[in-house]
């Protein structure tokens, strides 16, 4: 109990309280007794058995089912008791919620035993007096939390539809999509799959179904949804039945009843009351007032003692106070002579305390100096200016095994231990730092070799002025730097030249060039790559391709001559600058040469492989003066003979760089029409040859605001990962119009989706496929993916696992454009596929009349097969004549109709075109 703090502070008063409420409350069930078993004959006249049903949650504890079928519970349990105490007997019946409500509404029932009240509720039904307070929760599984109810917002939450928790949060304004369930535990144990993230039920049967279910994986977050009072219903205007129920609740109440009633069903969820906790600690209340009577008397005893002590004190402290009179007066004579010897005695302790701070201090400085001077090989040096004598510390023996004596002239310095220029530059040092050019001396020398070693030193200093401000002295240090200047060279090695190869890098190339261009000086660069290098790192792995790069390297830098600047560019390519060289021809030589020492076979341990490299080659100055623009061309001019078959060499020009141009603008329409929804579908009929009746679409995209070709504009997006968007922003139009199409009553027909070979990329594209089919509520047998060989040329293995998963789907697979490749007839065999489409370009060369048996057979071998044949790019009657003739299944062209908008598809629908004029 929350109170139990300030329990004992009010004891007595509550006991008188507790006594009063109890002879108030069995008087006031005395004096309206007789009123209350006047109104209950009334209602008996009415009815002997009055029908009552269960709470919102119709779940335990509340109301529910035992185990031999009977109604038990909470509301049960008092519900049956208020209506006995009135002498009135109910018959107990469960049912769904809204049933409930709508029959105490229509007056089939007498009333609710357990109903959250509401304003809303309160224009419908009567409610009793409040019984007791319940509320909501949410609830979550472990690991998801919620703070408050308006994280709810725009989330989709179960709840039992019509119950109070319901009715509250759809007030919120928190426009949440709820989930409607007729009872608590369907709500939970969607929660608990994983179905939802959030239920929104009664806290009381949701802590009960949790437990008794053991939905371990539930937790409530501690927040009271629709905290209101608990009462029953009754239907509007029966005011004789509230009163018995009012008055039977009362009598329960003051006869304790009630809480038997409730402590049996719900006592774990609510605080008992004051007068419960009294009862439950009247023994401690008992010991506490007879620990206070004896305090109470020992107190007393206690009084008469200290008075008694009192008295004998005063007769003492005042004999001791005159006592302390007289040693005051002597303890102030001593404390004067005390005082003047303090006095002597810390002046003499604080000059001593003055030099032993200062020796101390010496001592650390000295100290400090040493560790500084030896931890840094530091050598301490001294210029006297009037003389010109410099002093050098001890260190400099051990540091560069120089000895020379403490004081020397600097010239003889100088002379020994540096060259003439090193020599100079010191002496202009000086002089700028003598004349204030400087603030200090920072110079960086090196050292004459001393025992074949080359020592690299750092002087730094600065002046000592004396009194009249001139300078006279410059002290400072000698630091080795030798290691430093070592890792220096180092560090710019490694800043511009290749870990792997040890050939200059791009930065140095650049450089190099960048100079060439600003000399007018014309040349060439060439760019080339590596043919099929990517094979080489799957297939032998990274190690074995750097060693072909080690080895590509090596062979470039044995052609290398006085015109040849060769670095490597990055990954497998490598950047050659021919400097000073205009000549098309002696460029060309050089082309040559590098693709003839690159064929050779190149032995890397046990393995033995043949490469070949694409050289892209431009001019400068006239191609481009720019830097970045000239690699640019190389890199355009490099692509382009890797297009046209690799191992071989192009000169840049500006043909290439208007394709490089219009492929980037075509990327840039892409990019804007997936942004801003400019794709549109159009729908080509795929025509039975027999009835002529349309039998499904292929789906066509086409750019709304362009009118590129989708033979211009597809390669571009298979270039890129654009082309993975454009896959699923087809698959997604296409099955949002089938819906819109069954809403609209039409018979429904498939529709076939090309698929590209890039798309294999998109892992997630099969449960995307999924989730737009069950949003949309079209079905997998209406959707055909339209494949072609090109899928099979990387990833085998996981292509007809793909096309696997699609059929277990339900998802039709059809193989396009047959015809066009080597080795489609083999695909046939081992292909998980429905149909064939066999390509225009097959059409027009066999269905001539004397190549007709070549068209046939190729149809029998495809429905040997079990597999369906269309023929596709059909434009005159008399190819589908010898289609017809042929067997082939079904037609898709112009001599039927071209792909069609949407409007037009629903005006053709269920057309024949054999029956049209």
């Amino acid at each position: 109990m929350k109170n139990k703090k300030i329990l004992f502070m009010t004891i007595f008063f509550s006991m008188i309280i507790v006594q009063f409420t109890l002879s108030y409350s069995y008087g006031y069930v005395g004096e309206n007794r007789d009123r209350d078993l006047e109104m209950n004959q009334e209602i008996e006249n009415q009815s002997k058995d009055i029908i009552i049903i269960g709470d919102d949650a119709n779940y335990p504890p509340y109301s529910f089912l035992d185990k031999n079928g009977n109604p038990a519970g909470f509301n049960i349990d008092l519900a049956r008791e208020a209506l006995g105490v009135m002498g009135l007997k109910a018959e107990f019946k469960l049912s769904d919620w809204n049933v409930v409500r709508k029959n105490l509404e229509n007056g089939k029932i007498h009333m609710i035993s357990g109903m959250v009240y509401s304003e809303e509720r309160e224009k419908i039904y009567n409610f009793t007096t409040r019984h007791t307070i319940t509320n909501g929760e949410i609830f979550t599984r472990r690991g998801k939390e919620i703070k408050d109810i308006k994280e709810l917002k725009g989330l989709t939450v179960v709840v039992q539809e019509g119950g109070i928790v319901h009715e509250y949060l759809a007030d919120q304004n928190l426009h949440i999509e709820f989930v409607k369930v007729a009872t608590i535990g369907e709500a939970l144990k969607l929660v608990s799959m994983g179905t939802y993230d959030y239920g929104a039920v009664l806290k009381v049967p949701g802590n009960y179904i949790i437990n008794e279910h053991k939905l371990e994986n539930l937790q409530g977050n501690g927040i009271d949804v629709a905290k209101n009072n608990y009462t029953m219903a009754v239907q509007k205007n029966n005011e004789d039945l509230l009163f018995t129920l009012n008055d039977g609740l009362k009598i329960l109440k003051d006869t304790g009843k009630y809480e038997e009633i409730y402590d049996k069903w719900l006592g774990v969820y609510e605080e008992k009351r004051l007068l419960d906790e009294i009862k439950e600690y009247s023994w401690l209340i008992g010991l506490i007032i007879l620990v206070l009577i004896v305090l109470i008397m020992g107190i007393f005893i206690l009084r008469r003692i200290v008075e008694a002590r009192t008295k004998e004190l005063t007769i003492v402290n005042k004999s001791l106070r005159e006592n302390e009179i007289q040693l005051n007066e002597y303890n102030e004579e001593m404390a004067a002579a005390y005082e003047q010897l303090i006095a002597s005695e810390e002046a003499l302790r604080d000059q001593y305390d003055e030099i032993e701070r200062y020796t101390e201090k010496l001592e650390k400085l000295k100290q400090k100096y040493q560790i500084a001077i030896k931890g840094t090989d530091s050598v301490v040096w001294e210029y006297n200016l009037e003389d010109r004598t410099i002093y050098l510390s001890e260190e400099v023996k051990n540091t560069y095994g120089i000895d020379i004596n403490e004081e020397e002239h600097v010239d003889e310095i100088l002379d020994e231990f540096f060259n003439k220029e090193e020599k100079e530059k010191l002496k202009d040092e000086f002089k700028a730092y003598e004349e204030g050019h400087m603030e200090e001396i920072h110079l960086e020398v090196k050292l004459k070799g001393i025992c074949n070693n080359v020592k690299w030193i750092l002087i730094r200093g600065k002046g000592v002025f004396g009194e009249t401000k001139n300078l006279k002295v410059i002290s400072g240090i000698i630091l080795d730097i030798t290691k430093l200047k070592e890792k220096e060279k180092c560090i710019e090695h490694l800043a511009y030249h290749d870990v792997l190869t040890n050939l200059p890098n791009r930065l140095k190339f650049m450089g190099k060039l960048n100079r060439q261009i600003n000399e007018s000086r014309p040349g060439a660069i060439m760019l080339l790559d590596i043919d099929n290098f990517k094979e080489i790192n799957d297939i032998l792995g990274h190690v074995y391709g750097d060693e072909v790069l080690k080895k590509v390297a090596k062979e470039l830098i044995k052609i290398q001559d006085e015109k040849l600047f060769i670095s490597r560019f990055g990954g497998d390519e490598f950047l050659i600058l021919i400097e000073g060289e205009d000549d098309v021809t002696e460029i060309e030589n050089y082309a040559k040469e590098i693709l003839d020492v690159l064929k050779k076979r190149i032995i890397i341990g046990e393995n033995q492989i043949h490469i070949s490299c694409s050289i892209g080659i431009t001019l400068y100055p006239f191609d481009s003066n720019d830097v970045n623009q000239i690699i640019i061309n190389a890199d355009v001019a490099m692509y382009r003979v890797k297009n046209l078959g690799k191992s071989n060499y192009m000169f840049f020009n500006s043909e290439m760089a208007n394709r490089v141009k219009e492929k980037i603008k075509i990327e840039q329409m892409l990019r804007k029409a997936i942004e801003e929804d400019g794709f549109k579908v159009l729908y080509q009929p795929q025509v039975c040859v027999l009835t002529g009746e349309i039998v499904g679409y292929e789906a066509l995209l086409r750019m709304k605001e362009y009118t590129l070709s989708p033979a211009v504009f597809i390669p571009a997006a298979e270039e890129t990962s654009m082309i993975m968007d454009i896959g699923r922003i087809v698959a997604e139009k296409v099955i949002k119009q089938i819906g819109v199409w069954k809403k609209k009553g039409l018979n429904i027909k498939p529709i076939a989706i090309n698929f590209s070979a890039k798309q294999l990329n998109d892992l997630g594209y099969i449960d995307f496929l999924q989730d737009i089919l069950e949003k949309e509520h079209v079905e997998t047998k209406y959707i055909d993916i339209e494949i072609t060989e090109s899928v099979f040329l990387e990833k085998k293995d996981e292509t007809i696992e793909f096309l696997n998963r699609l059929k277990a789907l339900g998802i039709g697979i059809s193989l396009d454009d047959f015809g066009t490749g080597y080795s489609s007839l083999s695909y046939l065999t081992f292909l998980p596929v429905d149909k064939i489409k066999l390509d225009k370009s097959l059409n027009d060369k066999f269905l001539e009349l004397k190549n007709i048996s070549v068209m046939d057979s190729i149809i029998s071998l495809a429905h040997s097969l079990n597999l369906k044949v269309v023929a596709e790019g059909i434009e005159d009657m008399e190819q589908y004549k010898r289609l017809k003739v042929g067997k082939c299944d079904y037609i898709q062209g112009y001599v039927f109709s071209k792909p069609l908008e949407v409007n037009k598809v629903e005006e053709i629908h269920n057309h024949n075109f054999l029956n049209m004029p």
